[in-house]
């Protein structure tokens, strides 16, 4: 298993094509997750539903825009008016860096919950890693000569899952040097290692299902039709689930990762607990899947 797992990786790093697809996906991934997402109005106040992220150079450029405008002097107080328009109570000790710390927890939330970005990676990753290897026949020269149907599979599995366990920690973590550099400081490393693995692992489980796809369907068109209404579908599902303030427990990944009150402090380790046993059943039955589909096909049979 682990020469096959080898030489799978050796014919990725081969792929120069697909590396370039795959950091478009990436790229892609990160600008998707910073927007304001679709059909959701969002505010600055820390309490409210849908929160617009910020970076302490943005409150920088506010204060600074306030201050230097001869045609807004009567706007000097500007720290006074941020604290206002997040929701805070007025303090005169209150600098742009107070300002973003104070906003950690709230933004946290808002790069937990929202998963835009697996939109693009459901198109592209699926093709590029699974479906058009398959259509080279390479696979099947390497299961007939190297290796068995079952490995094969299951290497491919495995590498695909590997990379999107990769793009999920480069993005999140970005975002997270971005928009909630201070999360450690004010919750904890347990707090926040607890939920940066919940919520890769829901990523995970997300991206299982457009695995299995490729897996099934020969037609690259199709999965890529396939995928792109999935991936629809979850971003639908993910910002319909942010509304809500409690914690309707349905067992879709991208229902779990919506609901706001998952990531917020102070919630039960329970929910977090059987959201991650949600997402690895997924990753476990759609891998299954995955290599059981690939090894009860024939060569040139068509799905």
């Amino acid at each position: 298993m682990g020469k096959t797992f080898r030489q799978e990786l050796y014919q990725l790093r081969c792929r120069w094509k697909g590396w370039i697809l795959l950091a478009i996906a990436l790229a892609g991934c990160f600008v998707i997750a910073r927007r304001d997402p679709v059909g959701v109005e969002t505010h600055w106040k820390l309490d409210s539903p849908s929160l617009e992220l910020v970076t302490k150079g943005r409150i920088g450029a506010f204060v600074y825009s306030y201050r230097h405008n001869p045609r807004d002097r009567h706007y000097d107080p500007a720290l006074t008016e941020l604290l206002g328009w997040f929701g805070l109570e007025p303090d005169e000790t209150a600098d742009e860096e107070s300002i973003f710390v104070l906003t950690t927890e709230a933004q946290h939330t808002r790069l937990m919950w929202f998963g835009g970005g697996l939109l693009l990676l459901c198109i592209i990753l699926p093709s590029v890693l699974i479906r058009y290897p398959l259509n080279t026949g390479v696979p099947d020269w390497s299961a007939r000569y190297c290796s068995s149907r079952r490995r094969v599979a299951l290497a491919k599995v495995l590498v695909f899952l590997l990379v999107v366990l990769v793009f999920s920690l480069i993005y999140t973590l970005l975002l997270t040097a971005f928009f909630a550099r201070h999360i450690v400081s004010r919750q904890g490393i347990g707090f926040f290692l607890g939920t940066l693995a919940v919520h890769t692992l829901m990523e995970l489980a997300m991206l299982s299902i457009p695995m299995y796809i490729a897996f099934l369907c020969r037609n690259i068109y199709g999965v890529l039709g396939f995928n792109t209404l999935y991936g629809v579908l979850c971003y639908a599902v993910n910002v319909a689930a942010h509304y809500r303030e409690d914690v309707l427990f349905i067992p879709f990944p991208a229902w779990l990762q919506g609901l706001r009150s998952l990531w917020q402090p102070g919630t039960s380790p329970l929910w977090l607990v059987l959201s991650a046993l949600v997402s690895l059943a997924y990753i476990v039955l759609f891998s299954w899947l995955s290599v059981r589909c690939f090894a009860r096909k024939q060569e040139g049979e068509m799905v």
